[in-house]
């Protein structure tokens, strides 16, 4: 019965989070033109649209440990990234306002793009290796001067939903500016909304923060040893999400 109703309420779901992201990247637009610092645009990002297209799609999410992120921000958010909904999961679930590092084609997308662009958000040519660089050390100077930057370091959605090698831009951003590192782990979200697709099942999503990786821990580290305890940490959080809510 429940699998029947879904499939009746799919393309309304569709629609409605269709909508909503329009609604949604406009108010983004309009508080980006009017806030000079752009942090209007990202509020009504994460304090509407992302709850907003959540609930039309049946996510019911559950955010553990937030208290583990320190008040002040200088830090980076590295998160895996296995669904779209991983940016509304991230911008909602997250104590600051993050800004979103995407690839550059997003440029491209009405609403969502234009939303990126007026809220001052950080894009990276990765067909070009000295922009997607340049892009990179923008993102640290932004960090530097008080933004929450968030990145997946995996660069692109899982297609199984397990989380995949990450590349190595974030730990070189990491190491060159001296930064914390707020590891993420999401789960639950590649089974609401796999990649390539718009077939929607509505069901729990954990997102789990780790305590921050301070600069002092991975001091002398290269970026791939790096990498590996960022994302065995991450792998840990996902476990513990998934037996803390999706399997309660």
């Amino acid at each position: 019965m429940r699998t029947f109703i879904n499939a009746i309420l799919l393309p309304v779901r569709v629609v409605l989070g269709v909508l909503v992201t329009m609604i949604g990247a406009s108010l983004g637009v309009i508080g980006g033109l009017v806030d000079p610092k752009h942090r209007l645009g990202i509020y009504f990002g994460a304090r509407w649209w992302a709850p907003s297209v959540l609930w039309v799609l049946g996510v019911k999410l559950k955010v553990f440990y937030r208290e583990r992120v320190p008040m002040h921000t200088g830090q980076v958010y590295l998160c895996n990234h296995e669904s779209l909904i991983d940016i509304p999961v991230a911008a909602y679930g997250a104590p600051h306002l993050l800004s979103f590092v995407g690839k550059e084609e997003l440029k491209k997308v009405p609403f969502i793009g234009w939303a990126m662009h007026a809220t001052d958000m950080i894009f990276i040519d990765r067909s070009n290796k000295e922009k997607a660089i340049q892009s990179i050390r923008l993102a640290g100077e932004k960090i530097r001067h008080g933004k929450a930057v968030i990145l997946f370091p995996d660069g692109t959605r899982s297609r199984n939903g397990e989380v995949m090698p990450f590349k190595k831009g974030s730990f070189h951003l990491s190491i060159d500016n001296e930064l914390d590192i707020i590891p993420m782990g999401i789960v639950g979200a590649f089974e609401v909304l796999p990649p390539d697709t718009l077939k929607v099942t509505p069901g729990r999503v954990a997102l789990v923060f780790g305590h921050p990786i301070k600069k002092e821990t991975y001091q002398g580290l290269s970026p791939e040893e790096l990498s590996d305890l960022v994302r065995n940490t991450i792998l840990e959080l996902r476990e513990e999400g998934r037996r803390l809510w999706l399997n309660a």
